[in-house]
């Protein structure tokens, strides 16, 4: 699966780094050892896929620390701007190597969507096979509309270009059939209040 981002000239981190990282905000108490580490990679399919679900264990303990970090911002004081301004570091600590700001911008957005689809997807799919899981009917548009939100992105890093015109017309089209089931889904809503 190609995704066509230049991860500039900074090494990537090891899985072993990774999991000092995780030590260090508290999601570990050690890293692994090396006989862990190598079961871990087998249950995993090998040390790749292991430093991609570490990676995504990283981003989550990120996301944690950005939750609580806007909540003590908040209970402090600041504003809603400058509590939105300081998201601007996100871009700083990718290290992308592109020579444009704003392209730097769309692809680390354009990543973060593609993220948050492939979770929303996964919820879906975890839902439909068990019966104990109640999902919101709201996922699965959220996850399309958030895929939509994806390719538009890409569309966005390529720049303006004739041969894009079909695609955007496709996302537009996905965009209207994302909004009439949510249409259905509030009259549902209305209903099952009003009843």
């Amino acid at each position: 699966m190609a995704i066509g981002i230049d991860m500039g000239t900074i090494p990537p981190a090891s899985s072993q780094e990774i999991l000092q990282a995780l030590v260090a905000v508290g999601v570990f108490d050690r890293p692994l050892n090396d006989l862990e580490q190598a079961r871990e990679e087998r249950a995993l399919g090998g040390p790749d896929l292991l430093r991609l679900g570490l990676a995504h264990m990283l981003a989550g303990a990120a996301e944690r620390e950005v939750i609580a970090s806007v909540v003590a911002a908040d209970a402090a004081g600041h504003s809603p701007k400058d509590i939105i301004a300081a998201g601007r570091m996100l871009y700083d600590g990718t290290s992308l190597d592109r020579s444009d700001e704003d392209d730097t911008r769309l692809v680390v957005l354009r990543a973060m969507a593609s993220r948050l689809e492939n979770a929303l997807l996964m919820l879906v799919a975890e839902g439909k096979n068990d019966d104990d899981r109640e999902l919101s009917p709201l996922t699965i548009p959220a996850a399309g509309a958030t895929g939509t939100v994806r390719e538009m992105l890409k569309y966005a890093v390529a720049g303006p270009a004739e041969d894009q015109s079909e695609s955007i017309a496709a996302a537009a089209t996905e965009l209207r059939q994302w909004a009439d089931q949510l249409d259905e889904l509030a009259e549902v809503y209305r209903t099952a209040a009003s009843g």
